[in-house]
């Protein structure tokens, strides 16, 4: 669930009025969170339209994407697949390391991110790698000067893309 989460958070962040106050993300030990998104999550799972751990679409709820896709509006259509390409490869302490540096107002007594803080450099490192972030990007997330963050990168023998 954290990870539909902060895709929404991520496109809601972007897209503010597409969504009209229509969610309202609170702090949470695993980053924003919006009750509604949770309330809904479950009445689909309770209806049978997502279904699985990972909370895959049954094929009743396939049936019913077929219809609803067509109808879903840029931007918000190719801002929602963009953060969910975003976030399917990084892990979860990952994805809370980048919401927590990135929305540092979400992060004030988060047990979770003291616990991320002393990674933070080891999680931009990663991220990078993984080519999800750019390295003026990653060197804010690590809270590094830009230019001792390349080095870094560098020694570690991690390239991006410029």
């Amino acid at each position: 669930m954290v990870y539909i989460q902060k895709i929404l958070f991520l496109t809601y962040e972007s897209l503010p009025n597409i969504f009209e106050n229509q969610l309202d993300f609170q702090k949470h030990k695993k980053g924003p969170i919006a009750g509604v998104i949770e309330e809904n999550i479950h009445i689909f799972s309770s209806s049978r339209l997502i279904e699985g751990f990972g909370f895959g679409l049954s094929d009743w709820g396939n049936e019913l994407y077929y219809l609803i896709e067509p109808r879903v509006k840029e931007p918000l259509k190719s801002t929602l697949l963009d953060y969910k390409d975003f976030v399917i490869d990084l892990t979860e302490d990952e994805l809370l390391t980048f919401i927590y540096a990135r929305f540092p107002e979400y992060s004030a007594n988060s047990e979770e991110w003291d616990r991320l803080k002393p990674k933070r450099v080891k999680h931009a490192l990663s991220m990078l790698k993984k080519e999800k972030i750019s390295v003026s990007m990653a060197a804010e997330i690590a809270d590094m000067n830009y230019y001792e963050f390349e080095d870094l990168a560098r020694k570690q023998k991690i390239r991006w893309k410029s």
